[in-house]
């Protein structure tokens, strides 16, 4: 009887379709962070050091996949991001007031997309963290966010900015090939890099073509990276036009969001919500990286970053170079990075001097398994006397600031905890 029933089950599972696979992974990550700047702005105001307890991006993967048959599958991925510090407030906070509004947990905040596999390569459309990832650093894998060398490696010449607003570029189309010989390249290209398509519906759909230089923007990106023996090359570039529809300029150097309405209805976002619209931006980056055996590692970068101001035209541009030094002995995790940003040069006068800046971080991760590991990190970050940038994760407000102030040092402390599933 049993042999009957088994016979019965692998014929029914024989003649059903196919189903598709889903996988689900991610990771949490959470850190104690102790705050401080020295060098402190006359115009400062408030404290100098404070603690957080901060969210390292956690998040929750779904990865679906489906066998197509003839060597193609289906594939799709949503990452939901959930922040360890975050609330969600039941009532409404009252900003007029000057009540801050907490960070709260954003489920369509990731890397999503859907796509196909091939013999030919992998196509995808959907979002994804482009450029800014690019570096030479052997960090351990729980490292802090707050120690991250992303926003000032990949830094671009207006305001404290980032190529790619340091975050993943949306309306994205992208091809990655098979690896031949070690090699791979990875196209892409966007219909809007700075923003959702309904931020600039308008320009989209060429029914705001009114005003000085409005136009349908567009965003192009080539990635080739080489593994040749213990080196490993990576050379990507980007070239990113946001939609433009010609009525005002924001404090970043882009254009304004309209709403349906156009006219009286235009926008002019500031603060952080001027990450949804941006300069033109073109930014090229190169790193190297050696495994010298023994579990010592060695990277060197270099980023070339170029900002555009849309009305005017005038261009900003800053080199970085990287250092990284990283060793690994059983379950532990050492990792040294040096980042300079030199002074910006502008199009119209040159070299803007004192405007430069280093950063520093110390970080050690030990593995308690496969999935889990402590971690800690010192980061230091050094303006010089006209250059006013922070560390990743406090560019909005530093304490009651508008963020970090010309000259001014900040420094974190951190010690936290990732698990992964």
């Amino acid at each position: 009887m049993k042999k009957s029933l088994i016979a019965a089950a692998v014929a029914v599972s024989l003649s059903a379709p196919a189903m598709a696979q889903v996988s689900i992974s991610g990771f949490f990550n959470a850190s104690y962070d102790q705050f401080n700047v020295s060098q402190t702005s006359a115009t400062r105001v408030g404290r100098s050091s404070e603690n957080r307890v901060t969210d390292n991006s956690s998040r929750i993967l779904f990865n679906v996949s489906e066998d197509l048959g003839g060597g193609m599958r289906a594939l799709g991925q949503f990452d939901l991001r959930v922040a360890m510090d975050a609330m969600q407030p039941i009532a409404p906070f009252n900003t007029a007031a000057g009540e801050q509004v907490p960070p709260v947990n954003v489920i369509n905040g990731g890397n999503n997309h859907v796509g196909l596999q091939t013999n030919m390569g992998t196509f995808r459309f959907g979002r994804q963290d482009i450029q800014y990832v690019e570096n030479a650093l052997f960090m351990p894998v729980g490292l802090a966010t707050i120690a991250s060398h992303a926003g000032h490696f990949h830094g671009t010449g207006i305001g404290t900015r980032s190529i790619t607003g340091a975050t993943r570029t949306p309306n994205l189309a992208w091809w990655v090939s098979p690896r031949w010989n070690g090699m791979q390249l990875t196209l892409g290209y966007s219909t809007n890099p700075a923003a959702n398509s309904s931020f600039s519906v308008q320009s989209e759909n060429d029914l705001s073509k009114a005003g000085n230089g409005s136009r349908v923007g567009s965003g192009t990106w080539v990635k080739l990276d080489a593994a040749i023996g213990n080196l490993a090359v990576v050379y990507s570039q980007v070239d990113m036009k946001p939609d433009y529809t010609g009525l005002a300029q924001t404090v970043d150097g882009g254009g304004a969001v309209t709403t349906a309405g156009g006219g009286a209805n235009a926008q002019a976002w500031t603060g952080t919500a001027a990450s949804n619209v941006m300069a033109d931006e073109a930014g090229k980056v190169l790193t190297g990286k050696y495994n010298l055996g023994n579990g010592w590692n060695v990277g060197v970068g270099l980023a070339r970053n170029k900002s555009t101001v849309v009305l005017t035209g005038v261009s900003t541009t800053n080199n970085a170079t990287q250092i990284g030094v990283g060793y690994t002995s059983g379950a532990h995790q050492i990792g040294v990075g040096y980042t300079t940003l030199g002074d910006r040069k502008l199009s119209t006068t040159g070299t803007d001097s004192e405007t430069g800046s280093t950063l520093m971080t110390l970080g050690y991760g030990y593995n308690l398994s496969k999935r889990t590991q402590l971690h800690a990190s010192y980061v230091v970050l050094d303006n010089e006397t006209r250059s006013g940038r922070g560390l990743f994760y406090n560019g909005s407000t530093v304490m009651g600031n508008a963020g970090a102030l010309a000259g001014e040092r900040h420094s974190a402390y951190s010690i936290g905890m990732r698990h992964s599933f």
